[in-house]
């Protein structure tokens, strides 16, 4: 999740797209074989909402730093 989170952030802030950041974002997560996820960018920040092992909701945002 961190690793999908920060390059989610570093596409953005470097200039690419929310939509190219987000599509880089999901295949991270589905390559790390992560179920039940969804991910969520904008200019601020991203956030990734996914189910753990226990079925508990998780969540983990990283800020945008332009």
């Amino acid at each position: 999740m961190d690793f999908a989170a920060r390059i989610t952030a570093a596409v953005v802030a470097n200039g690419g797209t929310v939509v190219e950041a987000v599509r880089y974002g999901r295949e991270i997560l589905s390559r790390a074989g992560v179920e039940h996820s969804d991910l969520d960018a904008s200019y601020g920040a991203v956030g990734i909402n996914w189910l753990d092992p226990d079925g508990w909701p998780r969540l983990r945002m990283e800020r945008v730093d332009s």
